[in-house]
């Protein structure tokens, strides 16, 4: 491109999961359990053309947002010259990054490599949804097993201090009604995620699990 006669360029770029993310350091296999949104950062570099501005444009995913770590950029401001006040506003659109990108130089080297990180996010509203949904669907998984496991101690050996703390709130009958909303929620927000592969893979995969355990957990907890 650098042997054509145009001074600017548009490039573009799609988001796909073959992308490598940033893993970053090693982290705990528990932590990922209580963050299930896998979001991404992808880095990117990019050689400028010699005495030449290019236009990077990147839309992010559907029903995702991206966000542009400016502030982690890399590049020497002698060579380059990054314009990025399109994508560092509130008034910017999140489902797009706009950059223009200015060689400074009439030679390119390595040393003008400009080094770029971009994060897939879940759009706020989203996320507060998703997250509220998990950790009540957990929090309600945890007092139905241990119901049950308490019940089967008292039954089991019979022991001096023998009530149940949870038996009083099990015996509401406003408490089956709050099962059915959970389980209604999770199979409505897994709804909306059977066509999301990437970064809700992992979420959507545990409330399932969370809600098969809850209807039976729930179950169990009739007869005991």
């Amino acid at each position: 491109m650098e042997d054509t006669n145009y001074q600017n360029f548009l490039l573009t770029a799609s988001y796909y999961d073959s992308i490598k993310r940033d893993q970053g350091e090693k982290k705990s296999k528990i932590l990922p359990f209580f963050s299930p949104l896998l979001e991404r950062q992808i880095k990117y570099e990019y050689f400028p053309l010699k005495n030449k501005s290019s236009w990077l444009y990147i839309k992010s995913p559907d029903n995702f947002n991206i966000k542009y770590n400016h502030k982690e950029t890399v590049y020497i401001d002698k060579n380059n010259d990054i314009d990025y006040a399109n994508s560092n506003n509130e008034e910017a659109d999140p489902e797009k990054i706009s950059l223009t990108i200015r060689n400074k130089k009439d030679t390119t080297t390595l040393e003008n490599t400009v080094n770029f990180n971009f994060d897939i996010v879940v759009p706020p509203s989203l996320k507060a949804w998703f997250l509220t949904i998990y950790y009540l669907s957990l929090i309600l998984l945890l007092l139905l097993l241990g119901y049950i496991l308490n019940a089967i101690y008292i039954s089991l050996w019979s022991p001096v201090w023998n009530i149940n703390p949870l038996e009083h709130l099990f015996q509401k009958n406003d408490f089956g009604g709050f099962v059915l909303a959970i389980i209604a929620a999770i199979i409505a927000t897994r709804g909306w995620l059977i066509s999301e592969e990437t970064i809700l893979k992992k979420y959507s995969i545990n409330i399932t699990v969370f809600m098969v355990l809850i209807v039976l957990f729930y179950i169990i907890s009739l007869f005991i």
